[in-house]
């Protein structure tokens, strides 16, 4: 389904309950920028509901585009690290970083989230980072979680070993 197609339809919905089912129902691997960006607006709007935001959200960890991501980046940051929104919500905008190709500032991000962070969003932040595990930068990070004897350390190697 295109952009155009999928917020046409998507805007028509009145109430939360048709717009939460048409978010759990979406089902095609075309991802745009266009529409990877409406997606984010939804699960970034604190006036939706938060089944649909954390769908929107889910949408976006699925399905990857084939464009430049650094500005959903950037604004999937700043979201999570808004202390005052859902913490699950957090974590589901976090997972998208997984999936998606990141640079040395989405690593960086995930590291700061490691030390200051409660221990369900850093297991999220971890998780980014193991899944990026082969990445040169990455590994660095990894390697300093180690050697600072981090609570992650036994995570980091086996990230590490397995890479």
């Amino acid at each position: 389904m295109h952009y155009e197609e999928f917020k046409s339809l998507y805007q028509k919905f009145n109430n939360d309950s048709d717009k939460e089912n048409f978010l759990q129902n979406y089902a095609d691997e075309d991802m745009s920028e266009e529409l990877a960006n409406f997606l984010l607006d939804i699960g970034l709007n604190s006036k939706e509901s938060d089944l649909s935001r954390n769908e929107a959200f889910k949408i976006l960890r699925i399905y990857i585009g084939d464009f430049d991501y650094s500005e959903i980046f950037k604004k999937i940051i700043h979201f999570v690290n808004n202390v005052n929104e859902d913490i699950y919500l957090r974590i589901e905008a976090l997972s998208i970083l997984k999936r998606a190709p990141i640079t040395v500032n989405e690593a960086e991000f995930a590291m700061s989230i490691l030390k200051n962070e409660n221990e369900l969003i850093a297991s999220a932040a971890l998780q980014v980072l193991t899944f990026h595990r082969k990445l040169p930068f990455v590994k660095l990070i990894l390697r300093q979680l180690i050697e600072d004897k981090s609570a992650f350390a036994e995570d980091a190697q086996i990230a590490l070993d397995s890479g």
